[in-house]
């Protein structure tokens, strides 16, 4: 009633049983159906089926009682047979060697194992008739999942010889077809649940543009009798250099030529121009068609000449999705393009530029699947202003920045949050104000449960981070551990030194000034300031940023700090993850980025020789980070 109404089909049930209740259902709503099977006697069945035959024509204004009906038919309802009859429902009757070319819609309600019994019986109702635009095919048992749609092409020759059986594999419906238009515009997935609704897997207009691009190909011969091939529009796909081309469904071909590459992989896909040693077939992942040989190795079906038998993604490569596009290798497919290939030229932060098969530029950004076109001059302007902003960062830091040479062993904070002085208290130290206004310093032993002179100095000051600034008697500043211990014999002096907050040591040094972070030893010609991005803390000078670690002393401009959902990428080799109550820091580094953008290989150490344990990140930008460690 939804999808063939006032349409003339078969119906292929089960058995007797099961036939009889489908007719008698369909007429009890006002369908006029008939059941037929072997155990129909010959003289009634004979009489339904012309009347099915001629349901179309002047038999509709024609009395049941003009009809000649043996016995037999009188126990027949009159008023059934009396009617034109729109539907026959038959148990194994119709299978082959019945014709009647204008059956508008075949239900198959009976599952079968049999490809050969499949096409026999959607093939009664796929007959040309004048005025009959397609056939509608019911399938409520999901045979197409088992053998795909009738028109599919098939390796006969493989079957023949039993290399194929012909069957397929349910749970890979959803690879093979993707649903053209479903009930009231909603998309709809393919599912094995029995209780799915009905679904339009394929139009009639959606078949034509699926042949169009399939069979869209011609071989064309030249003056000198070498064949060629050419798309619907006329464009050259192939040169006139082949002694046979056998053109095959899905702009496949398999190519003939006395050259040894033609003989050693003489199939081709010309929509991508990938040749293959055998014959490829086509599945779908996603937004993408692929041609393959294996179902590992996989070809993206892409109108490019750029790809050879090296340009394949792995199957692997797409088990978390292609929503934001396919990048792999060199190359990067867009959603909203699916026929267009991008070839990668270079990087500048977090943009990407890409070309296409016509030389058109186009930029993307990190995480991003949309492409930005670019005219050449605009790129090149942009890459001459990121140039000389980089001549000007690298000029900052080495001449603006440094490292702290002298030893200062001190306690570390793991700086992830602000740290002030008065955080900091002194404990078992005393002082003495001597009358020539220097100040005797006492520790306290532990051990003898006494105080112990540790020097005399013109000042001391508040210790921090278990170090402590002192002045000596000749008017220097020295910088010692909190119970007076030096560092470096000689000691390092300074005109000037204090510690101040954030585990800064600030420094007047032969009239020089700077600031060392004493986490890493990263000294500044300018006082930083202490900025926060996401999680992380940063020391900043200008565009110079330090990250407020005793690990890292690299130095980052502000682009190349990539903050995310509890991750934070680095430069181009260090990767953080927001640390969790049990854990203080999660720092890795990265020993190799895939081609599709999402997946890492990470260390805990710079060392790809070591014996550190490795870790695989998957990162979407947009959703949390997922790590777990590599099984050795």
């Amino acid at each position: 009633m939804r999808y063939a109404p006032d349409k003339k089909g078969i119906v292929y049930a089960i058995d007797i049983k099961h036939a009889e209740h489908i007719a008698e259902y369909y007429r009890e709503r006002g369908l006029n159906a008939v059941a037929i099977s072997s155990k129909t006697p010959a003289e009634e069945r004979k009489y339904i089926i012309e009347r099915f035959r001629n349901s179309n024509d002047s038999l509709r204004n024609t009395n049941c009682h003009e009809l000649s009906m043996n016995d037999s038919l009188k126990n027949t309802n009159c008023q059934v047979l009396d009617s034109p009859i729109r539907i026959l429902v038959n148990v194994d009757l119709f299978g082959e060697g019945f014709d009647c070319p204008d059956v508008e819609f075949i239900q198959l309600a009976r599952p079968t194992l049999s490809l050969s019994k499949y096409l026999q019986q959607v093939g009664r109702g796929m007959r040309v008739y004048e005025g009959k635009r397609y056939c509608l095919i019911l399938d409520n048992v999901g045979l197409y999942r088992l053998f795909g749609m009738p028109s599919d092409d098939r390796d006969w020759q493989a079957m023949f010889e039993g290399k194929l059986a012909g069957k397929g594999n349910i749970a890979s419906a959803e690879e093979r077809y993707s649903v053209a238009y479903a009930l009231r515009d909603e998309s709809r997935c393919i599912t094995s649940n029995e209780q799915t609704e009905l679904i339009t897997v394929m139009t009639h207009e959606g078949q034509r543009m699926d042949l169009d691009e399939a069979y869209g190909y011609e071989v064309k011969e030249n003056g000198m009798g070498l064949l060629g091939v050419i798309d619907k529009d006329g464009n050259e796909v192939l040169p006139y250099i082949y002694n046979k081309v056998e053109l095959k469904a899905h702009g496949l071909a398999k190519l003939y030529s006395k050259k040894k590459f033609d003989r050693e992989r003489p199939w081709m896909d010309l929509k991508n121009g990938v040749r293959f040693v055998r014959r490829p077939w086509i599945v779908r992942y996603g937004f993408l068609d692929f041609s393959t040989t294996d179902g590992r190795m996989l070809y993206p079906r892409v109108k490019t000449r750029r790809m050879d038998e090296n340009c394949f993604v792995m199957l692997d490569a797409l088990t978390n999705g292609i929503e934001k596009g396919l990048q792999y290798r060199t190359f990067y497919i867009q959603p909203s393009e699916p026929e267009r290939l991008y070839i990668y030229k270079e990087k500048i932060d977090d943009m990407q530029l890409w070309e296409d098969d016509s030389g058109g530029w186009a930029y993307r950004k990190d995480n991003e699947c949309l492409l930005h076109p670019v005219s050449r001059e605009a790129w090149l302007t942009r890459k001459d202003a990121w140039t000389e902003e980089m001549r000007r960062f690298e000029q900052d830091v080495n001449e603006n920045t440094w490292l702290f040479e002298p030893r200062i062993e001190m306690k570390y904070t793991y700086a992830y949050s602000e740290r002030l002085l008065p955080d900091f208290e002194e404990i078992d130290l005393r002082i003495e104000h001597r009358s020539d206004g220097t100040e005797q310093a006492y520790c306290r032993e532990y051990k003898y449960t006494k105080w112990k002179p540790v020097g005399v100095f013109a000042k001391v000051y508040p210790q921090a981070y278990d170090i402590r600034v002192v002045q000596n008697l000749n008017g220097k500043y020295i910088v010692r551990t909190k119970w007076f211990e030096p560092f470096d014999n000689p000691e390092q002096e300074y005109d000037f030194a204090e510690l101040l907050d954030n585990v800064i040591l600030h420094i007047v040094q032969n009239g020089k000034e700077y600031w060392v972070y004493l986490e890493n030893k990263v000294c500044f010609a300018k006082k930083p300031e202490l900025v926060t991005i996401g999680f992380l803390n940063f020391l900043k000078m200008d565009d110079v940023y330090v990250e407020m670690s005793q690990y890292n002393n690299r130095k980052y401009r502000r682009k190349e700090i990539r903050m995310g959902k509890d991750i934070c990428f680095l430069g181009s080799n260090d990767v953080l993850l927001k640390p969790s109550s049990r854990e203080w820091r999660n720092h890795f580094y990265i020993h190799r980025r895939y081609a599709d953008g999402k997946h890492y290989l990470l260390s805990k150490t710079m060392d790809e020789e070591g014996y550190a344990p490795l870790y695989e990140l998957y990162y979407d930008g947009v959703n949390a980070p997922k790590l777990k460690k590599q099984q050795k």
